[in-house]
């Protein structure tokens, strides 16, 4: 799927519609692939507006790690429910305040910190493509 987004030119053309990267969890549940199947839409998408990849990148990456709602996102959490003691309600209830949470911290994170330490406020010379020779 990344291949043909990447290579049709699909992933660049999505600012032009409006459309921003797809780095939200809906459902809460998150595989580690997500982070890997995003990077290759959401990089061109951000070089094409001339943004620091990274800026775009780095949040998509951490966000897909805040998978606490279901009992299936998370080894300890699918031995935490098979006791019988949490119903799944309770789960996503707790997990959601937890997702809200991580989401702000990864927003406040790349927003200070993150500027400093990664000079996100220069687009990069590693990220422009037109410079590539072969």
């Amino acid at each position: 799927m990344v291949i043909v987004q990447t290579q049709s030119g699909e992933s660049r053309g999505l600012w032009g519609k409006g459309m921003g990267p797809g780095c939200t969890q809906g459902t809460g549940e998150c595989l580690p692939v997500v982070p890997v199947t995003s990077q290759p839409c959401v990089s061109p998408q951000s070089r094409s507006i001339g943004l620091n990849p990274l800026y775009v990148m780095l949040p998509c990456t951490l966000s897909a790690s805040f998978a606490f709602m279901l009992p299936v996102a998370t080894p300890p959490n699918a031995i935490v429910f098979t006791y019988g003691h949490l119903k799944v309600s309770d789960m996503m209830k707790t997990g959601l305040i937890m997702n809200v949470i991580g989401v702000f911290c990864a927003f406040l994170a790349i927003n200070t910190w993150g500027r400093v330490i990664f000079d996100l406020d220069r687009f990069p010379a590693w990220a422009n493509v037109t410079n590539i020779e072969t």
